[in-house]
């Protein structure tokens, strides 16, 4: 397994367990590439998601757009999401003022960011809970569930104990080192913050 498809299993997770919880009504899901989350939390009966929109810069989703100007009305859903965008754009402030604009007054928004990536070319910040957090209340947003998340050293440890990519086998862990090391040092920074 690789980091990258283990941030996803871990945010898969925390979706389920926490950010889920506050998705219904209309949802606006910003750069919603193939949409895996409208998979997890509205492809269900009696799911309490009414209608699903997804926005990209790529022509993937029901808009295209730049997510730093999200063409549609002021307070018209009642979600929006931002799962592993943030860290891309080149102003996250700019991006969570949209989500606060076209977001109704008592709706939520649900961010997961990655708070440590490698060097990939492509992500721009790393973007703890206290920035999570402050990026929320600069744009008018209520925080009301901030938490950091992830199985960073876990799925890296399983990435090294590969036989067939190394072609030798390492040690297991020493008792609850990664354990350990994975409370330390989450990778994801995950937020719920509502509009009063």
């Amino acid at each position: 397994m690789n980091i990258t498809s283990g941030m996803s299993l871990v945010t898969a997770k925390w979706i389920q367990e926490y950010g889920g919880k506050a998705v219904n009504g209309k949802v606006l899901d910003l750069g919603c590439g193939s949409k895996p989350w409208k998979r997890l939390l509205a492809d269900y009966p009696d799911s309490p998601v009414a209608e699903w929109v997804g926005l990209d810069s790529r022509p993937v989703g029901e808009v295209q757009a730049d997510v730093h100007e999200i063409p549609l009305e002021d307070r018209s859903f009642d979600t929006v999401l931002a799962v592993h965008l943030l860290q891309f754009c080149i102003s996250p402030l700019q991006v969570v003022q949209e989500a606060a604009r076209v977001l109704k007054p008592g709706g939520s928004f649900v961010a997961v960011t990655y708070n440590t990536f490698q060097d990939d070319r492509s992500s721009l910040f790393n973007i703890k809970t206290k920035g999570l957090n402050d990026l929320c209340v600069t744009a008018g947003l209520k925080p009301v569930s901030l938490q950091a998340a992830g199985n960073l050293f876990e799925n890296e440890a399983e990435n090294f104990r590969s036989r067939d990519k190394h072609s030798f086998y390492l040690p297991g862990e020493f008792p609850g080192w990664i354990t350990y090391l994975d409370d330390a040092y989450p990778n994801l920074s995950c937020i719920v913050a509502t509009k009063e």
